[in-house]
């Protein structure tokens, strides 16, 4: 059965603004791999940008404006990590095949 993944609010607040401002930056961890999106980010203000430090993804633009739906932001940050995943892959392979070839 499927483990049940929740991303957390992981927004730097200062205590007056907790339950003031609203959440802008969000992650989700899961075997080891935390992916982070983030609005307004000081290089790409109105904007949301992705993190996933394992796959050496830093602040990647994700094309969508500062109000638009985190789900949706959500589901483009993953899917912008399965690729550069499939890309990891097929270059250990090649490497794994180009030494075997020896």
């Amino acid at each position: 059965m499927a483990e049940k993944v929740q991303w957390q609010d992981v927004t730097s607040y200062t205590h007056s603004e907790r339950g003031v401002r609203q959440p802008d930056t969000w992650a989700v961890v899961f075997n080891k791999v935390r992916i982070c999106v983030t609005r307004n980010h000081r290089d790409y203000p109105g904007e949301w940008v992705m993190h996933c430090h394992v796959l050496l993804i830093d602040t990647h633009p994700l094309g969508f404006p500062s109000d638009a739906r985190k789900e949706d932001v959500q589901l483009k940050a993953i899917a912008v990590a399965r690729r550069k995943a499939g890309v990891i892959n097929a270059t250990l392979e090649a490497l794994s095949d180009a030494f075997m070839k020896g």
